[in-house]
């Protein structure tokens, strides 16, 4: 037995042997059975040859392991992040790279922006995103408003005026032109440069001939009362509320669009600003927190001064249970996708499929995308139902996100395709998908 075991390392040298042709067979091309069990003895030789080689590079792959194994264990039991972050600080600073970052890239990107509003005069008037509201008071919550003045560099009722109040749009009881009206510019209006105006989720139920009908009254007003002031329109309202989502998204292509028709300058995409659902917006779900007034005010700032911005959020696992499914938003198209060969299943008792009903898979705690009751965020797919024996049966149907969760529809036809047939399984298993779908509704 211990021999066994020492040959399965290293095998023995190859059997040496010769083999001599005797009469008939050195006048026989064919081999006969001696020759073959010959040919066969020298291929089992060059065999165990080879077979040792490989044990000795085995051997030394395990040893070359074990000291890598050694190595990550001993460095992460040793490591002192603060320490290794200074020394890389440090290093920086000497060979240059820092000093290049902080002046050629940061310093140069602040000093263009306030070059570009170098002495500018503006009005701001906004709703209560403006503000900083929140449901719980929250005084450390810096408005997007406050924001853009202290980063730009503006100074209150010196070069920079606002009015803002909660509530308000151009629609609203209390209108962005009644706001507008009760600024005083201490006799700089002929000063004014420019005039920015962002929210809009207090218009999501007007109509689009009132959004165009007080867009114009307040343009009117503001080219009577500050003639050298331009226009700056932005729609940044946004909510988790799925039951509001159409009318939201709506609403944000009624203002550029308005905006549009009256040469009015549209803050182009920041209407896209806050949708990442989970890390922007307070408890109420309608006002966002201090991450999402703080993207509110780095892309209002780049709308406003070149003309537009550029929102992109990268993947995001929809929860911690379907890290495999993620999302992304580019602007205007939002995709959800599972892309992993790992694909999503369902694993319960009498998951019943058949025509219509609603399988509820898991619930989206991440991500940028919510849904809405229309069912527009929904795409085609192929299921895979578990029968039992490893058998499995196809499911078509479709996947909507709706209300925070993603379902599934099945459409399970009988077979002649005039009504449904129920199918009861443990698991329903789907393959990679990817969809597109268009942020502003979603």
């Amino acid at each position: 037995m211990n021999n066994t075991t020492k040959n399965v390392e290293t095998m023995a040298n190859p059997f040496l042997g010769y083999m001599y042709k005797a009469i008939p067979l050195a006048f026989d091309e064919s081999l006969s059975y001696y020759e073959t069990l010959c040919r066969l003895k020298q291929i089992v030789g060059e065999s165990i040859t080879t077979i040792n080689n490989n044990a000795e590079a085995t051997k030394e792959l395990q040893k070359l392991y074990n000291e890598l194994e050694t190595y990550v264990d001993n460095y992460f039991n040793n490591l002192n992040v603060q320490k290794e972050i200074n020394t890389k600080l440090d290093t920086m600073t000497k060979d240059g790279t820092l000093s290049n970052i902080l002046n050629n890239e940061l310093l140069t990107n602040i000093n263009n922006k306030l070059n570009l509003v170098f002495d500018k005069k503006i009005i701001i008037i906004g709703d209560s995103y403006a503000g900083g509201a929140t449901p719980d008071e929250d005084p450390s919550v810096t408005s997007w408003e406050r924001l853009l003045r202290q980063r730009l560099g503006f100074t209150l009722n010196i070069d920079a005026w606002s009015n803002n109040q909660g509530g308000t749009g151009f629609t609203t009881s209390t209108t962005w032109l009644q706001l507008l009206q009760n600024i005083n510019t201490q006799g700089h209006d002929n000063e004014i440069t420019d005039i920015i105006i962002c929210g809009g989720y207090n218009d999501r139920n007007a109509t689009e001939q009132a959004i165009n009908t007080n867009i114009n009254n307040f343009k009117i007003y503001a080219n009577n009362t500050y003639p050298n002031a331009k226009i700056h329109i932005g729609f940044i309202g946004n909510t988790t509320n799925t039951n509001e989502k159409f009318k939201i998204g709506t609403m944000a292509r009624i203002y550029n669009n308005t905006c549009k028709s009256l040469n009015i300058h549209y803050l182009n995409n920041v209407e896209y600003v806050l949708h990442d659902y989970y890390r922007m917006f307070t408890s109420d779900g309608i006002h966002p927190n201090q991450t999402g007034q703080n993207a509110l005010a780095d892309n209002i700032i780049e709308a406003w001064l070149y003309g537009s911005t550029h929102v992109i959020y990268g993947n995001q696992a929809i929860n911690s249970s379907y890290g495999l499914i993620q999302t992304m938003l580019d602007n205007n198209i939002v995709r959800i996708s599972c892309t992993s060969s790992f694909p999503p299943r369902v694993e319960a008792n009498n998951v019943v499929c058949s025509g219509g009903n609603a399988i509820e898979l898991t619930t989206i705690e991440y991500g940028h995308i919510i849904g809405n009751p229309n069912s527009i965020c929904s795409f085609s797919i192929t299921g895979y139902a578990a029968l039992g024996g490893g058998k499995y049966k196809l499911i078509p149907g479709t996947i909507t996100i709706e209300g925070n969760k993603m379902k599934f529809y099945p459409i399970l036809l009988n077979d002649n395709e005039n009504g449904y047939y129920q199918l009861t399984t443990n698991q329903l298993t789907f393959p990679k998908f990817s969809a597109v779908f268009d942020s502003i509704y979603n």
